[in-house]
């Protein structure tokens, strides 16, 4: 844990001179809370270790001086109250990275909501033409006495979170948020602003700032960035502990990626008591020759499921942050989060591979498109999947295709692209590729392959028998 600093005490202190606001919340969902169940993710499925790690999980408190609500849901994320508004902020050691506007939509004694702030523009990947709750929304419910459920959407009907707990102990303190944020009154604060916590450059020499005053090595670089090459820099710091893909491949060059690797990890570490159903699933391929306009990508993605199950994968395009440090406004992208493909992202195809080999039901690779943001998905009318093979092998399916692909000439620090994962029971009697395919519920997931290197995907040993090297 980090201790304050005397900077953070005086900035403290001047918050706590000013008058105190009206600030309503439900009383009793202030306290400590710990997952009774497997906590959903738009990255998939959460571990319980990652919900308690760094002593994190979900907290709420009033800060009695100021009359401000805070709480917390995992490590680095800090969310502050103020009257009717209400500032998502993401940072780690005392820097803040990221932050997001929202505001109350209603309160009473057992829940609270807020959505996206009404002054605020949306974010390309909000649902089109979309405003307040409609663009996102925040839920936390207290069903019981001790039992609290919060929820993320992001855009509605799309879940980007969802945690049902039980209550762990009393509220925290301030400490608790000073030990994310050097200066939390002054760093995470109400402004009309979403997205990386970056300098605002309009020109090349600009050296004006809309950020707040950061502390350290931090500071000492911000202050040195003047142009767009030094921008660089940061990114590089802003991305340090995640993982980095090598800036140069090789033709060939074999991937493995254990999709959700992390949660897996920090589930195998917990106790029986704690462990939690976080699925195995692995997705691998190589690295064509480039440029790649297009050119043939062959993959194979297997998981760790019982035999009337399908593991399917699916393509979702360039990261948001593909851009950084300055993301795009346009093209607006309101499938980013959801199943459906938007034509800025379809580059990489909108296919679905899904596969499945039952001995009561049958085998099949299905080629299938998803049309809406969430909803079930349809078989192609016409086929671009190639060399497509699925096989049980040691209780894990094997699903192994080709596919033709637009790829960048070079690789973006986040990453080739995104790609989302499901996996769901299939129904039917000997029915083969006709057999119905049921909601994958919480088994799913969604990330770029090499950005969020702690939450997403992990690297993993190539198995050249579920995808011979070519």
């Amino acid at each position: 844990m980090r201790f304050p600093n005397a900077v953070a005490i005086l900035s403290l202190l001047l918050a706590i001179a000013g008058a105190k606001n009206v600030t309503k919340f439900p009383e009793g969902i202030f306290g400590r809370w710990l997952p009774v169940e497997p906590p959903k993710s738009i990255l998939g499925p959460l571990a319980y270790e990652f919900l308690t790690f760094h002593d994190a999980g979900f907290s709420a408190f009033r800060h009695n001086e100021t009359n401000d609500v805070w709480f917390t849901v995992l490590w680095g994320q800090v969310f502050h109250t103020r009257g009717n508004q209400m500032q998502y902020c993401f940072g780690e050691l005392g820097v803040l990275m990221e932050q997001s506007p929202f505001e109350v939509d209603s309160v009473d004694d057992t829940q609270i909501t807020y959505c996206w702030r009404s002054t605020m523009r949306r974010m390309p990947t909000h649902a089109t033409g979309c405003s307040g709750c409609q663009c996102a929304k925040i839920t936390l419910e207290l069903t019981g006495n001790d039992t609290l459920e919060f929820t993320f959407w992001q855009s509605p009907p799309v879940v980007h979170a969802h945690l049902v707990m039980k209550r762990h102990g009393p509220p925290p303190t301030i400490l608790a948020i000073l030990s994310t944020m050097d200066m939390p009154y002054d760093q995470c604060d109400f402004r009309d602003k979403w997205g990386p916590n970056l300098p605002n450059i309009s020109t090349e020499e600009s050296t004006e700032f809309t950020t707040p005053k950061f502390r350290g090595c931090a500071r000492g670089l911000l202050e040195k960035v003047k142009t767009h090459e030094e921008l660089s820099a940061f990114y590089e710091q802003y991305m340090g502990g995640l993982e980095a893909p090598k800036p140069h491949v090789q033709v060939g060059e074999a991937n493995c990626h254990q999709l959700n690797g992390f949660n897996r990890v920090m589930n195998d570490v917990r106790p029986i008591l704690h462990k939690l159903d976080i699925p195995d699933v692995r997705l691998q391929f190589q690295d064509p020759q480039l440029p790649c306009d297009p050119c043939n990508v062959s993959y194979s993605v297997s998981a760790e499921i019982d035999e009337d199950e399908y593991i399917a994968l699916g393509f979702k395009g360039q990261s948001w942050e593909g851009k950084f440090p300055t993301p795009p406004e346009r093209p607006y992208r309101p499938c980013y989060f959801g199943m459906c493909m938007d034509d800025y992202d379809n580059f990489t195809s909108d296919r679905i591979a899904v596969g499945y080999a039952s001995s009561s039901v049958g085998s099949c690779v299905r080629e299938m498109i998803a049309s809406n943001v969430i909803g079930t998905p349809e078989d192609a009318g016409f086929k671009i999947l190639k060399e497509t093979s699925v096989e049980r092998k040691r209780k894990r399916t094997i699903v192994r295709f080709t596919i033709s692909q637009n790829w960048p000439n070079s690789k973006p620090m986040d990453g080739w692209f995104r790609i989302m994962w499901a996996i769901g029971k299939v129904i039917g009697d000997n029915q083969g590729c006709d057999a119905m395919l049921t909601y994958h519920e919480i088994k799913r997931g969604m990330s770029p392959l090499n950005w969020l290197g702690v939450l997403g995907s992990t690297p993993c040993e190539y198995d050249p028998y579920e995808l011979p090297l070519k």
